[in-house]
């Protein structure tokens, strides 16, 4: 049972990371990229936080229970056996405290993205963000700037891939959008090119407030 779960926790988490990779390829630069065809993108509850950044927060799940269900059978040394079940302690607390800040984070971004229908038009170069009974276009005419709030080159690894835009729209409205609707540079270079944008880096890329609702 114990080789099973070693196993399930090495070589599933990387199965998985190669095949988002491949996938990640494919919707980006590929046949499935909105630089080459028309397409429609959204993102379900299940798929963003069981997939893309969830990746680690998962892992750390898994390992912190994979750790706290070992903890019954648990032969502990007989000299100093309180600083064993201090150290097995902290690495459960260490490793579920990080899938709990992933979540988090995961959380934050979900409140931005959920219920948005995003679809790219590369013959107009035209993207059209739908949610509920409202529609949006993003394009060059229709954008006055553009804001990056992403994590900073030095922010630690587990919030790199962390990010959202802030599209100020010409008719007063704003929408905001994850950088997963953006996975490759080139996508905003080729619809928005041209409007201006305004970087602002976090060594935690958290949704401020009032960004949530738009």
């Amino acid at each position: 049972m114990a080789v099973l779960l070693v196993f399930a926790l090495v070589f599933l988490p990387v199965g998985w990371f190669i095949w988002r990779m491949l996938r990640y390829t494919a919707q980006t630069v590929g046949n499935e990229s909105p630089l080459n065809t028309t397409l429609t993108r959204s993102y379900s509850f299940l798929s963003h936080f069981f997939g893309g950044n969830s990746f680690f927060a998962l892992l750390f799940a898994i390992q912190g229970f994979m750790f706290l269900s070992l903890i019954p059978g648990m032969r502990w040394p007989d000299n100093y056996p309180w600083a064993a079940i201090s150290l097995m302690t902290f690495i459960i607390v260490m490793m579920l405290g990080m899938a709990g800040f992933l979540y988090w984070m995961q959380w934050q971004y979900w409140l931005i993205i959920r219920n948005k229908v995003v679809t790219y038009v590369p013959e107009l170069l035209q993207i059209y963000v739908e949610q509920d009974s409202e529609t949006w276009l993003l394009s060059e005419e229709s954008v006055q700037k553009i804001e990056n709030h992403t994590a900073a080159p030095d922010a630690g690894k587990f919030v790199r891939s962390y990010g959202y835009f802030v599209f100020h729209l010409k008719s007063g409205q704003i929408v905001t959008l994850s950088e997963t609707f953006f996975g490759w540079p080139e996508i905003m270079q080729r619809y928005l090119g041209r409007v201006p944008l305004e970087i602002f880096y976090y060594k935690i890329p958290t949704v401020k407030q009032e960004h949530i609702s738009s």
